[in-house]
């Protein structure tokens, strides 16, 4: 591949469905190098739209290489293992069931239970519409792990910085800042409204 001109390359990639990427970008190191590349997302768009019609539109946070991994991977992001999991669209995930539950109580917070004194109480209600990544999971709770519990979970990084600009925007920035967040969050549920799985942990 070295030796191949940059643009023949190309044009065998764009030939090539989203699973025959990603094969390649898992067994061939060179191919990797340029398919991850942001330059390369032209490749994965060409090959997603002549191979998978039935996808939905793209969303904007996500890149075309990580859309791929998303809807034709087979991997846990979490351990790398093969997993049959479903992706969860709105949190952007795929977890093999070993790792699902252990991630989601790591990793994610209950957004109803959050509240932050620190944050005037009109700014703290507006989590549900501008925190984008955000959906309904079920854990194990109790002593015999028999019982299920549900919440709405959202990535604490993501709440973490909702409250960082809460504090800190003026309010004509916050508005702005609400405005732009839900234009986000509504596009996300008319792309991936179909893909909408509550998930069970453990099953």
């Amino acid at each position: 591949m070295e030796k191949l001109p940059i643009e023949i390359v190309s044009e065998i990639c764009s030939h090539l469905g989203p699973p025959d990427l990603l094969h390649l970008v898992r067994s061939a190191k060179n191919f990797a190098q340029y398919l991850l590349r942001p330059s390369a997302a032209g490749v994965w768009k060409a090959a997603r739209e002549e191979c998978a019609l039935d996808m939905p539109p793209i969303h904007p946070d996500l890149t075309e290489q990580k859309y791929a991994f998303l809807g034709f991977g087979s991997t846990c992001q979490n351990c790398g293992s093969i997993t049959r999991s479903a992706v969860d669209w709105y949190l952007r995930r795929r977890w093999c069931s070993a790792c699902q539950e252990i991630v989601i109580e790591s990793e994610y917070c209950d957004l109803n239970r959050k509240w932050n004194q620190l944050i005037e109480d009109k700014r703290q209600r507006w989590k549900h519409d501008a925190i984008i990544h955000q959906n309904w999971v079920s854990v194990h709770e109790g002593r015999a792990r028999r019982q299920y519990r549900s919440f709405l979970a959202c990535p604490i990084s993501e709440y973490n910085a909702f409250l960082l600009k809460a504090q800190e925007l003026t309010d004509k920035e916050w508005k702005v800042y609400v405005a732009e967040q839900q234009e986000k969050k509504e596009a996300l549920t008319m792309v991936f409204g179909q893909f909408h799985p509550v998930l069970i942990f453990g099953l």
